[in-house]
């Protein structure tokens, strides 16, 4: 599953009417993030001047203010209170371009909760809109870690340039990033692992998930945290078993090479679904479920339908069964009945989760299905170009599914015939996983092992079978001894 962030971003406001080029150079101290910001300004006109220029913005309450000039000396006409900072530049003879720098000090930035790895979360004010007639203000930042820089998210629209302890964004306008960095991580080529596990298997088989969204990985590693189960229910949830948050993974317990794979696909979705606003999980859950599906298929194990029929096996004396996710009469009541909670919903309603994660992996596999693999990369495309944050379910599922070419109904028919015809199909899919794939411009292939051992819930459900089973054939030779 994926859990979003908001994140509440500052805008400066600027008198007289101007332009603006903002950077931070931004180190750390202990705990401490030591931000070195320069606001260039200037005349929205060529030949236009001004006496000075007025502006004010949000810092953290907790900001401590070094530093404050002008090109002409210190700045004595400000004001701090409750988070805001409002000044004024040093008069003295018109001027069409001034610079403000601005150095302060916000103590406890650094959240050392899973230690070693550490999590840097800025919000970074900026100009925006200062003309309608104008574009936004370019905003360039700069970050230096002592130690390595696993993962980063930043703004929409922000570019990054991630190093191994540097960090680059440039963009328009204010910016919020998150950035994961740390040593003491077991370092994989694609995953800094802190915690108990191997993520060898995955990987290897991390390459899935690009050949899925035709997208690159926006940063170097992702970083996961391999929690206890005690803690993960304390720090996580009770009832996942991972969670993609904002530049890193936390799993329970043992590694799964289909639940790491899962919550690795969420780590580019992050960056295709930036835009998004409000907790609208069906798009993000129904790709992540996808790559686990193909996951299970190249790994050779067997899976439960989805809204189709129980499958039975057998081996030697044992027979196993795995039921359905959700049967096929929930998707047809859910049709019939008008149902539309799907298009606002989200993993954490445990009356609707179940059907929630099947419906939206049968949305994909539908989408596939019909209109084949490359035509999932051409929506990522099209995701990536959306400029605008989307604040309703509303505007979210219009632009979702306006790249898709569908509505939020799939395998949706009057007809009994055609609606279970379309389960059938979905269900007998076996989709084809290249070999190889481009990740930053080397090929790697891509290596699923191969899992041998039957589905635990199978397992599970064939021992009880069993047993009751030995029970019914007991029962049945005493009453015949009985004569019962």
């Amino acid at each position: 599953m994926c859990r979003r962030f908001l994140i509440f971003i500052a805008v400066l406001t600027l008198l007289p009417t101007a332009g603006a080029i903002t950077t931070y150079d931004i180190s750390i101290d202990g705990n401490a993030a030591i931000v070195n910001a320069t606001f260039e300004v200037y005349t929205s006109q060529s030949g236009e001047k001004v006496n000075y220029w007025s502006t004010s913005f949000s810092l953290p309450e907790n900001a401590e203010i070094l530093e404050l000039r002008d090109s002409k000396g210190e700045i004595t006409e400000y004001t701090f209170d409750k988070g805001k900072l409002s000044l004024e530049t040093n008069k003295g003879g018109l001027k069409e371009k001034e610079v403000i720098y601005l150095l302060y000090k916000l103590e406890n930035s650094v959240n050392n909760e899973f230690s070693p790895l550490k999590k840097l979360n800025l919000s970074l004010p900026a100009f925006e809109n200062v003309r309608e007639d104008v574009p936004d203000e370019q905003t360039f930042v700069s970050l230096e870690v002592s130690e390595q820089i696993h993962s980063a998210i930043p703004s929409l629209g922000f570019v990054s340039n991630v190093g191994d302890k540097d960090i680059q964004f440039s963009g328009d306008g204010p910016i919020a990033f998150t950035v994961w960095f740390g040593d003491g991580g077991k370092l994989y080529r694609h995953y800094a692992l802190f915690g108990d596990g191997d993520a060898t298997q995955a990987d290897s088989g991390f390459g899935i998930v690009p050949s899925v969204t035709g997208l690159p990985l926006e940063y170097s590693r992702i970083p996961v945290v391999v929690l206890p189960d005690q803690e993960y229910n304390q720090r996580v949830n009770e009832w996942s078993a991972g969670e993609f948050r904002g530049g890193v993974i936390f799993l329970r317990g043992n590694i799964s090479l289909a639940t790491l794979l899962h919550e690795t696909t969420h780590a580019f979705n992050e960056r295709a679904l930036r835009w998004q606003r409000v907790e609208v999980a069906w798009f993000d859950e129904g790709v992540a479920k996808y790559v686990e599906f193909l996951v299970n298929i190249e790994a050779g194990k067997r899976q439960a339908e989805i809204f189709g029929k129980p499958l039975k096996w057998t081996e030697g004396f044992m027979i196993y069964t795995l039921t359905s996710h959700s049967s096929p009469e929930e998707l047809w009541d859910y049709y019939q009945e008008e149902k539309k909670f799907m298009e606002s919903w989200s993993t954490d309603d445990a009356s609707t989760r179940e059907f929630g994660y099947t419906f939206s992996e049968l949305f994909i596999r539908d989408f596939v299905r019909r209109e084949g693999p490359e035509a999932l990369h051409e929506v990522f495309e099209g995701l990536l170009k959306v400029e605008r944050d989307a604040e309703t379910p509303e505007e979210y599922n219009s632009i979702l599914l306006g790249l898709l070419g569908s509505d939020l109904r799939p395998c949706y028919s009057q007809k009994k015939e055609e609606f279970e015809s379309c389960l059938d199909s979905i269900n007998a899919m076996t989709p084809q996983i290249p070999e190889n794939v481009t990740i930053h411009g080397v090929q790697e292939k891509i290596i699923i092992p191969q899992i041998e051992e039957p589905e635990e819930e199978a397992a599970h459900i064939t021992f009880l079978n069993h047993i009751s089973s030995l029970f019914t054939s007991l029962w049945e030779s005493i009453k015949g001894l009985l004569g019962i």
